[in-house]
């Protein structure tokens, strides 16, 4: 249910963003690389120009829901350490499917977290954690950081709509002007 939470967030911040699956991005396409299947992201955006960003939805977050069950702050501390913790180590088992080497990616794949806190509070024990990530080509965006990253993408789409119409109506003017002077 958590996770379908997570990735109903995400189709929601998608469509905020004006991006349409099957035309901007596609859901779980499995992936391989040199020969060996290498996963399955959530979801693959295509850029014009044929680079694609892949975000990964689903991640460890039990110890953080443990945590706030606990009235022992010691062992509240204890867990939203293991929580950071468990955090990177998805973001190495991200980084092992090598999404961001395959010539076509961006130079970073981006690891969807849909709770501010959930990163805050890993933050707040291990304030290297970003750090961590980002040497392994792996961001990771809370729903704030992923609207603004996905309005960015929708904006290259449309932009890149904007020249592609610009261009066919040049090349339209151009053919009716040599219309008329034949």
């Amino acid at each position: 249910t958590r996770g379908k939470f997570g990735e109903a967030q995400l189709e929601q911040l998608l469509e905020s963003a004006g991006l349409v699956e099957g035309v901007h991005f596609t859901r779980q396409q499995y992936m391989t690389g040199d020969g060996d299947k290498i996963g399955i992201p959530d979801l693959t955006i295509s850029f014009p120009g044929s680079s694609v960003l892949f975000i990964d939805s689903k991640f460890p977050f039990e110890r953080f829901l443990d945590a706030f069950e606990t009235d022992d702050l010691a062992e509240r501390e204890t867990l939203m350490e293991q929580h950071a913790k468990d955090l990177l180590k998805h973001v190495d088992a991200l980084a092992k499917r090598g999404y961001a080497n395959r010539d076509d990616s961006a130079s970073f794949v981006v690891l969807f977290a849909p709770f501010e806190s959930i990163l805050t509070e890993a933050l707040r024990v291990d304030p290297l954690l970003l750090e961590k990530a980002f040497r392994k080509s792996v961001t990771i965006a809370t729903p704030t950081t992923m609207m603004s990253l996905l309005a960015t993408v929708g904006y290259v789409f449309s932009r890149n709509r904007l020249a592609e119409s610009a261009a066919e109506i040049q090349q339209l003017a151009g053919t009716f002007l040599k219309n008329v002077s034949s």
